[in-house]
C-alpha cells in the first residue's frame, strides 16, 4: 500500500493540473499535440480514458519525481475523488480506466440530454484551459521583522517605519497586530510577495489614488485592510481621528468583508487600539426596530461571527444610547461595534462599511440620530472594492458621488483605493471613476500575475498553481436553456450526494440574472427530481434494461461506491425518488431572507454545509471565498468581465478543490450572445488573468448625470448648514415646506455654480 501521507496538497494540485492540461486536454480535443493555454478547442471525444501507467509515467517525467512517488500521488487523487474510476459494469468496484473529476464533469455536462436516445442539449461544445501561478502557504512568508534580511521583508519594514515617522512604539504595535492577524485569521506565516510589495509601496507613497488589480484569490483585501489600519493608527498617534469608508456593490460581499474587519479590530483592541466600526445600509435598524422585534433575524447581528470564539453576534441595546453587539456564546461585549442608526449617528466612527446608495442619502442628511453629512468631515481613506461594477451611467453616478465624498474632509484630501481583479487599463478607469488625475496616483498594477514584481524588487517564483477550465456551450435551438440548467443541477447535486463519504464535498453555483427565471428554473429542478431524476442515469434507460457502461456520458452511477449504487438501484426499481437532492439545493436573490442568506453563505464559505448547489442571481458573484465551490454554470454571455468574476468564485481552496474549477458558460440563443461567444478574442476576454484592453466606461460627464450631481451637492450644502433636507425623520407635509425646500435648493445650486 502506498504511503499517501507523504503526498502534500501542493504536489497533488500540480499533478492534477498536469493530468488535465497535458493528458486529458489533447485527448478530449482529439489532437496529437499539447493544447495551448487560452486557446479554444472543441470537445470531440467523450469516450476517452487514461490508464494508470501513462499517468504515473507522465507525472514522473513532468514533475521530476520518482515513479513510486508518482504512484503515491495517483493513489491519493483516487482516494480523495479527484481521479474518477470508470468501471465497465455496475458491480465492478474498481477500474484502470481513469479521468479527472473536472474533465469527466466537462464531458457529461456537454452531452446532457433528456433521454438516452435523444438529442443533446448542447451543440458545438468547446473548452479553454488556463493555468496560472498563485501564492501557496509556502509563499506567504514575508513579515517586517528585524532578523530577516530578505529584501522584500526589509522593504516592508522600512516602509512601515517611514510611514509612522519611526515612532518605535507605534511601529512595534502595528507589526504586532499584523502578525497576529495573519497568524490567527489567515492561518499563515506572512504575506505573499504581491501583498508585501503592494503594502510597502502604498505606505511609502503620498499619492491620493491607489489602484490594486490582481487576479481573484491573490489577497488584495489584506493589502487595503492593513493599509487602512496603518492610517487609523497614525492618526491616533498624531492626536486626531480619521474615518475609513469601505464601499461595496453587493450585500454578501459587504458582510464577508465586515467579518474580516471585525477580526482585525478585535486584534487591534488586544494591542490597545480601539476603533469604532459600523455598517450603514438599508438593513441597519432603528432602536425601535429591534425592541419591537422588526429585525427579520431576531436579535442576530447580520449573521456575523464573534472574532473571539466564532459564536453568533447579537444586538445589544442599552438605555444609555450606546448600542453595540455581544456574543451569544462567550458573552463578550464589543462596545466599538455600533449596531443601530442611533449609535452610528451619536458616536465617532473610524470605519464605516456601506454601499453607494446608502452613502448618497447619508451625505444629504443632517440627522444626529444617524450617519449624516458631518460624519464625513474627517474621511481619510475611501475603499472602492470590486470597482468594475461601476460602469456606464451607474458608474457616472458613483463617480460624482466619490468626488463629493472627497470634498468633505476639512483638512486633507482623502486617499482613494480602487480594487478589482477585472479592470482593463486600470489607471484610465480609476482616474475617471474617482476624478483624481493620474499624476496624483500611484500605480499598483500587476496585470499578469506578479510579472511586475521582479521590476519592483527581486525575482519571485511562486509555488502554487490554479487551473480554470472554461466551457463554452451553445444551447440547441430545439431546447430550453432553463431545462438544461435543471438537468445540470441534477448532475452536480447528485455528484455531491454520491461523494458524501469522500474527503471532498464538491459544491456548485448556478448563476441566472433574472429573478423570475431563477425561480422558474429552481422550481423546474425540484419537479425534475420529483419525476424521478437521475433514475435512468443510475439504473439505465428502458431501451437497455440495465445500467450503462460508465464511460457513456449519460451514466452517473460510477460516482457512488458499490453499496450506494445498490441502495439507489433498489430505490429506483421500487419507484422511489431521490428527494435528498432537493434538500441539498437552495436559491438566493435580493429578496431572500437573512436566515436563508446566513445558511447558504456559511455552507459555501465553510465548504462543509448541507447545501451543495445554489441557484443565484448576482448575489454571490463578487469577492467572497467559497471553499468547496468546484463547478459553476453561468447563464448568458452579456459581460465577459462579470463571467470571469463569477467563475473566479470557484477553485479558491487547495484542500477541497486543488485550486481547480470548471466554469460552464451557457448561451440563450440570442444573436448578441452567440456572436460574443464565437468572437476570435473570447479566450482573452474570459481569461482569469487580466489582459490589456479598452478601459471600462464611466459616464461621469453625461449631462443628466452632471445635473443630478449638482442637485446632490446642493442637498449636501443644505445638510451641512443644518437645514432639514427630509432625507430622514419626517417627510414633507405642507405646500409651504415644499416651496421653501425648492427655494433653498435653488439658492444652493446658484452658490455652487458661482463657485465653479
Amino acid at each position: 500500500m502506498s504511503d499517501i501521507k507523504a503526498v502534500n496538497r501542493e504536489l497533488l494540485a500540480k499533478a492534477y493540473h498536469t493530468i488535465i492540461a497535458d493528458l486529458e486536454g489533447p485527448r478530449v480535443a482529439g489532437i496529437n499535440k499539447p493544447i495551448s493555454e487560452g486557446k479554444i478547442y472543441t470537445i470531440r471525444d467523450p469516450y476517452y480514458f487514461l490508464a494508470p501507467e501513462e499517468i504515473v509515467k507522465h507525472l514522473s517525467l513532468r514533475l521530476h519525481i520518482p515513479s513510486q512517488k508518482a504512484v503515491n500521488v495517483l493513489d491519493e487523487l483516487k482516494r480523495l475523488g479527484f481521479l474518477v474510476e470508470l468501471p465497465d459494469n455496475f458491480e465492478q468496484t474498481s477500474s484502470n480506466r481513469l479521468r479527472s473529476l473536472h474533465m469527466d464533469m466537462l464531458v457529461r455536462s456537454a452531452f446532457i440530454r433528456t433521454i438516452w436516445t435523444g438529442l443533446r442539449y448542447i451543440i458545438s461544445p468547446r473548452f479553454i484551459i488556463y493555468r496560472m501561478e498563485v501564492p501557496s502557504q509556502k509563499d506567504r512568508k514575508y513579515m517586517p521583522t528585524l532578523n530577516n534580511p530578505d529584501p522584500i521583508n526589509t522593504n516592508l519594514l522600512t516602509s512601515i517605519r517611514l510611514f509612522f515617522n519611526d515612532v518605535t512604539d507605534v511601529v512595534k504595535d502595528y507589526i504586532g497586530i499584523m502578525k497576529d492577524y495573519i497568524k490567527k485569521c489567515l492561518n499563515s506565516k506572512g504575506l505573499d510577495a504581491f501583498q508585501a510589495c503592494a503594502l510597502a509601496s502604498m505606505l511609502r507613497s503620498s499619492a491620493k489614488l491607489h489602484v490594486l488589480t490582481a487576479p481573484t484569490g491573490v489577497g488584495k483585501t489584506e493589502v487595503f485592510l492593513l493599509y487602512t489600519l496603518a492610517r487609523l493608527m497614525r492618526a491616533i498617534n498624531m492626536g486626531k481621528r480619521e474615518l475609513a469608508v469601505f464601499v461595496y456593490p453587493r450585500r454578501q460581499l459587504q458582510l464577508d468583508q465586515a467579518e474580516r474587519i471585525l477580526k482585525l479590530l478585535y486584534i487591534a483592541e488586544e494591542h490597545g487600539y480601539k476603533f469604532h466600526f459600523g455598517i450603514r445600509d438599508g438593513d441597519t435598524p432603528k432602536v425601535s426596530d429591534i425592541r419591537e422585534e422588526k429585525v427579520k433575524s431576531g436579535d442576530i447581528f447580520r449573521g456575523l461571527r464573534c472574532p473571539r470564539c466564532g459564536g453568533r453576534l447579537c444586538y445589544n441595546i442599552k438605555e444609555s444610547g450606546l448600542d453595540d453587539v455581544c456574543c451569544l456564546k462567550c458573552n463578550k461585549e464589543f462596545d466599538y461595534v455600533l449596531s443601530t442608526r442611533r449609535s452610528l449617528g451619536q458616536q465617532k466612527l473610524e470605519i464605516l462599511v456601506t454601499n453607494m446608495w446608502a452613502l448618497e442619502i447619508r451625505l444629504i442628511d443632517s440627522s444626529v440620530n444617524d450617519v449624516n453629512v458631518n460624519t464625513f468631515r474627517n474621511v481619510g481613506v475611501i475603499v472602492i472594492d470590486e470597482a468594475h461594477e461601476w460602469l456606464g451611467i451607474k458608474g457616472g453616478m458613483v463617480a460624482n458621488l466619490i468626488r463629493l465624498l472627497r470634498q468633505q474632509n476639512q483638512t486633507e484630501e482623502p486617499v482613494v483605493i480602487v480594487s478589482s481583479a477585472t479592470m482593463p487599463e486600470p489607471m484610465a478607469f480609476a482616474t475617471k471613476l474617482t476624478g483624481i488625475p493620474e499624476k496624483n496616483a500611484k500605480r499598483h498594477d500587476f496585470n499578469i500575475i506578479y510579472e511586475e514584481l521582479p521590476r519592483l524588487v527581486y525575482p519571485v517564483k511562486l509555488s502554487g498553481e490554479r487551473l480554470v477550465i472554461m466551457a463554452l456551450f451553445n444551447i440547441n435551438p430545439r431546447y430550453s436553456w432553463s431545462t438544461y440548467c435543471q438537468l445540470w443541477a441534477v448532475l452536480v447535486t447528485y455528484l455531491s450526494y454520491a461523494y458524501r463519504n469522500r474527503p471532498i464535498k464538491p459544491q456548485s453555483l448556478l448563476f441566472i440574472n433574472n429573478i423570475k427565471e431563477l425561480h422558474r428554473t429552481y422550481q423546474g429542478f425540484i419537479e425534475t427530481v420529483t419525476l424521478g431524476e437521475p433514475r435512468d442515469h443510475i439504473i439505465g434507460p428502458k431501451e437497455k434494461g440495465k445500467p450503462l457502461d460508465s464511460i457513456d456520458p449519460y451514466a452517473y452511477w460510477h460516482y457512488a461506491c458499490l453499496d450506494l449504487r445498490k441502495e439507489l438501484l433498489n430505490l429506483f426499481q421500487r419507484g422511489g425518488k431521490l428527494d435528498e437532492l432537493v434538500d441539498k439545493t437552495s436559491m438566493i436573490y435580493s429578496g431572500s431572507s437573512q436566515e436563508d442568506r446566513i445558511r447558504i453563505f456559511e455552507s459555501l464559505k465553510s465548504g462543509r454545509g448541507t447545501i451543495s448547489t445554489v441557484f443565484s442571481t448576482s448575489s454571490l458573484e463578487l469577492g467572497v471565498d467559497y471553499k468547496g465551490v468546484t463547478f459553476i454554470l453561468n447563464v448568458g454571455m452579456e459581460s465577459p468581465l462579470i463571467i470571469a468574476q463569477r467563475i473566479g468564485r470557484g477553485g479558491r481552496e487547495l484542500s477541497s478543490s486543488l485550486r481547480s474549477v470548471l466554469g460552464v458558460i451557457l448561451t440563450r440563443n440570442l444573436p448578441s450572445e452567440n456572436a460574443l461567444i464565437h468572437s476570435p478574442d473570447i479566450g482573452e476576454k474570459l481569461s482569469p488573468v487580466l489582459r490589456k484592453g479598452e478601459a471600462l466606461p464611466v459616464a461621469y460627464d453625461n449631462p443628466q448625470i452632471m445635473r443630478r450631481a449638482l442637485l446632490i451637492k446642493a442637498f449636501t450644502k443644505l445638510a451641512k448648514s443644518g437645514r432639514h433636507t427630509y432625507a430622514s425623520r419626517r417627510s414633507l407635509k405642507t405646500v409651504g415646506d415644499a416651496q421653501q425646500l425648492i427655494l433653498d435648493i435653488i439658492d444652493a445650486i446658484k452658490e455652487e455654480m458661482k463657485d465653479e
